[in-house]
């Protein structure tokens, strides 16, 4: 089982409450780690912020969500659309295939860590129908590209280790995106 983060409609992509409260999706995010069963102190040391920082933003959407501890902070999340539950049967981090790498920041992350991109609804043929949402960055929301799987950056970057080191940034991969791939093999 894993939990995932959706995006708000906020302009950080965080949320707006009754009252115009408003949960920054940074503070959902502490929030999010936390319910992964990261401390506060790693959360801190991955994200390069001190550790009142982190205790600040958790203590926050607590306090905005109404709960009285951090365990029914995250099932407020839930309850309100902000934290998606998904049922995942894999063990993950235990092959390439379970790891992400962000193009933007360079930071490596599992694929039960993607936070996802809420999109609007359509209109097709007068019925509105649920459009779904884009995978992005846990870390820095940059929209995530199929071609930054680990397994597929081991192709063309030999030097790097099979299985990547969380704590540790890889800036400047070499990648080729998906569809690059297609368009270059759909003129051979």
């Amino acid at each position: 089982m894993g939990i995932i983060l959706i995006e708000g409609n906020a302009e950080d992509k965080g949320y707006i409450l009754e009252n115009n409260v408003r949960i920054s999706f940074r503070e959902l995010q502490m929030l999010l780690l936390l319910a992964r069963g990261q401390e506060q102190e790693d959360i801190a040391k991955n994200l390069k912020l001190s550790i009142n920082t982190v205790r600040n933003h958790i203590y926050n959407v607590m306090k905005k969500l109404g709960a009285k501890n951090r365990s029914q902070a995250v099932v407020k999340a839930i309850e309100n659309g902000m934290f998606k539950v998904t049922q995942n049967k894999d063990l993950i981090g235990w092959s390439p295939e379970d790891y992400a790498w962000c193009w933007n920041c360079g930071r490596v992350f599992t694929v039960n860590e993607m936070a996802k991109k809420q999109n609007e609804p359509i209109e097709i043929n007068h019925v509105m129908v649920e459009v779904p949402g884009d995978d992005i960055c846990p870390y820095c929301n940059a929209y995530f590209d199929d071609s930054c799987y680990w397994n597929n950056l081991l192709r063309f970057n030999p030097d790097l280790p099979e299985t990547p080191d969380k704590n540790k940034v890889y800036p400047n991969l070499d990648f080729v995106s998906i569809y690059d791939e297609i368009e270059q093999h759909n003129e051979d």
